[in-house]
């Protein structure tokens, strides 16, 4: 997949010096949640709340800690990341723990520079926020990609009783 980039991020990647900060945006929603949660790694704005934090597509990113870790990618196993985001309020635990369906939350990250924060430079869909662990301090969890593994596929079978024609008759 090609992937085009912005005249300001190709200078600043082919400079021996960046002038600017990638920051890492974060939403994590579900139909369960009253509202979605968006945080960022920067907290260059002076957000309508009040806090700081980014502006990113008229979305508003409050500016939270947290990490982000890639693991290691092999044959054997699916991508996965791992999170770990500071407990300050218990606002998103408790969203968390009110989730009715057993249903994960899905995460959304995106790399933006902080001189262009509405061009997106790369985009993680629709991770899967699994083994939930929160302390008072730290809510942690890893995040999947959605698995395809254990689904049926093709998804309808066709047998000769109810598809004919297909199998010649």
């Amino acid at each position: 997949m090609s992937r085009s980039f912005s005249t300001l991020l190709k200078r600043q990647l082919f400079a021996q010096e960046m002038d600017g900060v990638a920051t890492l945006l974060i939403s994590i929603t579900h139909p369960d949640f009253e509202q979605d949660y968006h945080v960022s790694s920067n907290n260059d704005s002076l957000l309508s709340s009040g806090v700081r934090g980014t502006i990113s597509n008229d979305i508003e990113y409050i500016q939270y800690p947290f990490n982000v870790t890639l693991q290691e990618q092999s044959d054997n196993l699916a991508a996965k990341a791992k999170i770990s985001i500071d407990n300050i309020d218990r606002e998103l635990m408790l969203a968390i723990e009110r989730i009715q369906d057993n249903t994960p939350p899905q995460v959304r990250i995106q790399v933006v520079l902080d001189k262009e924060p509405d061009v997106i430079i790369a985009d993680a869909r629709k991770l899967q926020m699994n083994n939930i662990d929160a302390t008072a301090f730290v809510i942690e969890a890893e995040l999947w990609p959605r698995l395809l593994q254990g689904k049926k596929y093709p998804k309808h079978s066709f047998n000769p009783a109810d598809w004919p024609a297909v199998h010649g008759r």
